[in-house]
Order: structure tokens, then sequence, then C-alpha cells
């Protein structure tokens, strides 16, 4: 029933609610297994990591390890990682690519 409310007010208002409106941001990755990674996010919690299933993330993107960063946008505004959702995936720089 909430979710319904939720989307009736995203559809009232014209814009989502604070919640649910992406944000792009960095999140690492720290384990891959069984078609699942883990990844903490830190601009929502620097310390969780969260459930990402691998056919979310583009194959174009390669194989990724633990400690490979990412851009995502994400609702980094959500109250618990059930919430969460991620989408538009790319490799994060580098920082010597930053440097530049």
């Amino acid at each position: 029933m909430k979710k319904t409310i939720i989307a009736v007010q995203e559809v009232r208002d014209g814009a989502p609610p604070l919640e649910r409106k992406p944000e792009r941001v960095v999140l690492r990755i720290v384990e891959h297994h069984k078609g699942e990674y883990s990844a903490v996010v830190p601009a929502w919690s620097g310390k969780e990591a969260v459930g990402i299933p691998e056919s979310a993330i583009p194959s174009s993107l390669g194989k990724l390890s633990p400690g490979d960063h990412l851009l995502a946008d994400v609702n980094i505004h959500a109250p618990s990682s059930d919430l969460l959702f991620f989408a538009n995936f790319d490799r994060a720089p580098e920082p010597a690519e930053l440097e530049e």
C-alpha cells in the first residue's frame, strides 16, 4: 500500500520524493559471489555493503574486482538498503586520470 501511495505522489507532484531521487555517486566493489556484487556506497552509508545483481551492471564495464570503483545513479536518501536502486553504471576515473 505504501509503495502505491508513493507512486501516486510522484505522478501527482511531477517529481520523486527525496528518498527516491537519484544522485550520481561513487561506489566501491567489496565482493563478488554467485551472480551478485557487494558494494559500499559512501554517500549512503560508509560501512554497510549492499547487494547489486551482476545483471544490473553492464557487461561492457568488464570484469569487476574488489576495490574497483564505479559511478552510478543511486537514491542515497533511501532510509534502508532494500529501498536503494542503481542505474547508469560507469567505471569511475582512476585518481591519476583526475590529476591530468
